[in-house]
């Protein structure tokens, strides 16, 4: 059915399209008629259970950041299966993001370009809808918050970001993500290094008494890699995210044309599997393995090679809502 579906999306630019799923979504959601009938759909979720950070997963599959930036739907989301839901990156100001046309998907290579830039209504509106979805649903899945600075914020200034988030959001999430690995924001991946994230680490963990992770770009050189992953390992975050989107077109000839952003799907496949073995090689924190994640056996490669917990997202995009239940059905 989603094929049908699919076609129709695809014929929208692919903002409008997401927009409009999204439009969809609040409607079922809104609905206690509809969502009753969505949530019968979807019934696989305790699949392989896993228990970190102090933290009950129900299943291993988890949705990365960017697909819900503001937690619009994520009684939806979590209906379809994930083992656990990460909304955002939000920042603490809202603010635009990127000019337009700054989304592109080439469904052939199962590939995404994005050079979004952090578009988001802000820290109070994201507090806002997690609180009513809260009174509402009782949702089944852990939910992390990815947090970003604000394009307005200096490098200088970036931790003061960080801070103000971990403060107005430390009810609403049950773990935390810092991002210094998107390619969207001018200076983010300069962050990137041992000195600012240790210290970000100290300070977040005086504010949040819950886990905080970070995310790494798919772009690090290996030796930059290897030294920031041991000196996280001795800091205070919780663990690891592995990987961000990649600026590097040499695998997808279709983007060339299409100026900055941000590669995800299956052209990251080997970088992510990489970078996640290198890591646990160095690494005793949990790891979540993210980028080019396809398949069942895919996750179960992830799973096996050492990942806690695994996530996807373009995929969602390419083989639609029962994606997930197709991966659980046929998880070892």
């Amino acid at each position: 059915m989603y094929d049908l579906v699919k076609k129709s999306l695809f014929l929208m630019s692919p903002e409008n399209a997401h927009d409009f799923a999204f439009f969809m979504g609040e409607k079922i959601q809104s609905s206690d008629f509809l969502f009753s009938k969505f949530k019968k759909s979807f019934p696989l979720k305790e699949i392989k259970p896993v228990e970190i950070f102090g933290l009950k997963f129900p299943n291993p599959v988890g949705l990365a950041a960017g697909f819900d930036k503001n937690a619009r739907i994520v009684p939806l989301l979590d209906q379809l299966g994930f083992g656990f839901v990460e909304v955002g990156t939000v920042t603490p100001l809202a603010q635009e993001g990127n000019p337009k046309p700054r989304l592109f998907r080439h469904p052939e290579s199962h590939q995404i370009l994005n050079r979004m830039g952090f578009n988001n209504y802000g820290m109070e509106a994201l507090a806002k809808n997690i609180e009513s979805h809260k009174k509402k649903y009782q949702l089944q899945s852990p939910l992390g918050v990815n947090l970003g600075k604000n394009k307005i914020t200096s490098a200088e200034d970036a931790l003061s970001d960080y801070v103000k988030l971990a403060s107005g959001l430390k009810d609403h999430g049950d773990y935390f993500v810092v991002n210094v690995s998107s390619p969207n924001t001018p200076g983010l991946r300069d962050l990137q290094e041992s000195a600012f994230l240790l210290k970000t680490a100290e300070e977040l963990k005086k504010i949040l008494q819950k886990p905080v992770l970070v995310k790494l770009a798919a772009d690090l050189e290996n030796s930059d890699l290897d030294s920031l992953v041991i000196d996280i390992n001795k800091s205070d975050f919780d663990g690891l995210i592995l990987c961000n989107t990649t600026i590097d077109k040499s695998n997808s000839s279709w983007a060339k044309d299409l100026g900055p952003g941000g590669i995800s799907g299956r052209v990251l496949r080997l970088r992510s599997r990489e970078m996640l073995m290198l890591a646990k090689a160095r690494s005793t924190k949990p790891i979540i393995s993210v980028g080019g994640v396809d398949s069942a056996d895919e996750v179960q490669w992830r799973l096996d090679k050492g990942a806690s917990l695994v996530q996807v997202y373009s995929e969602l995009i390419f083989q639609g809502p029962y994606f997930v239940q197709s991966i659980l059905q046929n998880l070892k």
